[in-house]
């Protein structure tokens, strides 16, 4: 039905009006990217060059089919060229494997900008104790994922390490889930920073979290979140909690499943064994 319906006519006045020799349109399978695909459906009807860069991890297999088959698909690595193949029906010849543009960033000359002191008096932290960062997750993955990090926050309070009992939180919400978190900042040493959620694509809101991920003890996965990758990139040990309740989106993800395999991140099951992993980083024993 998407291929036989023509595109919006607006949207190829708007095409025609730039004159553009190539069309770059993305993600177009997604919550809200209509748009998206209907430029890129126009362009296609226009016989303009097209290319379509895959922009998160799991764009091809936790999110919608794509329908319209540009001139070239963008893919970060050789599973997702497969899985383009397997779950879209891409023609092979369509399918280019560039890397990750999206990380970038993280690759670049990154340093605080503020000293950690300054650090923890602008964002109401005590600098003398450590803070571990909570990755929080987008809604259609996890909800309300606030009941692991009480569990977290309980885990942390009755270990027998006077350290980890001083240990702070910071929440680092999904900029499309972060209202869960006004309940949370009622626990001890909870803070939820950016408090409205942000994604990295700003020099500010980057150079935000590059300043908490380097000042953390460790980046937690809390449920499943692409934001576990930009931490491993800048350096700082990554730890997932694994959990029956989101078995669905941990286990059973294959996108999940690639970092899980290739054996980057620490793996505590439960918050109970975050306690454990976070001993041995204190101790100097990051793997």
């Amino acid at each position: 039905c998407e291929r036989m319906a023509p595109p919006f006519s607006d949207i190829i006045r708007d095409i025609r009006n730039y004159d553009p020799h190539v069309v770059i349109s993305s993600p177009v399978n997604m919550r809200f990217s209509s748009a998206d695909l209907e430029y890129l459906k126009a362009a296609v009807k226009m016989h303009i060059l097209t290319a379509l860069p895959i922009i998160s991890w799991d764009n091809l297999t936790t999110k919608g089919l794509i329908h319209i088959v540009p001139d070239l698909l963008l893919v970060w690595n050789d599973a997702q060229y497969k899985e383009a193949c397997e779950y879209h029906w891409f023609p092979r010849d369509r399918i280019r494997v560039i890397g990750a543009p999206v990380f970038d960033t993280w690759f670049s000359t990154l340093t605080p900008s503020v000293t950690r002191e300054l650090f923890c008096a602008m964002h109401g932290l005590r600098a003398e104790d450590i803070f571990i960062l909570y990755l929080g997750s987008s809604s259609h993955i996890a909800k309300d994922e606030t009941w692991l990090v009480e569990e977290l926050r309980n885990a942390l309070d009755v270990s027998d390490d006077e350290k980890l009992r001083r240990a702070q939180i910071i929440i680092r919400p999904h900029p499309a889930n972060y209202r869960i978190y006004q309940g949370v900042k009622n626990l001890r040493d909870v803070a939820v920073i950016p408090e409205q959620g942000t994604l990295p694509d700003s020099n500010i809101s980057l150079q935000l979290f590059y300043d908490t991920l380097f000042y953390s003890i460790a980046a937690i996965d809390g449920v499943n979140t692409s934001a576990i990758i930009d931490s491993l990139i800048a350096g700082k040990p990554g730890i997932v909690i694994l959990t029956d309740r989101y078995g669905r989106t941990q286990r059973e993800a294959k996108h999940f499943n690639q970092v899980m395999d290739a054996q980057c991140l620490y793996v505590a099951n439960g918050a109970s064994e975050i306690p454990f992993v976070l001993k041995d980083l204190i101790a100097g024993n990051d793997l």
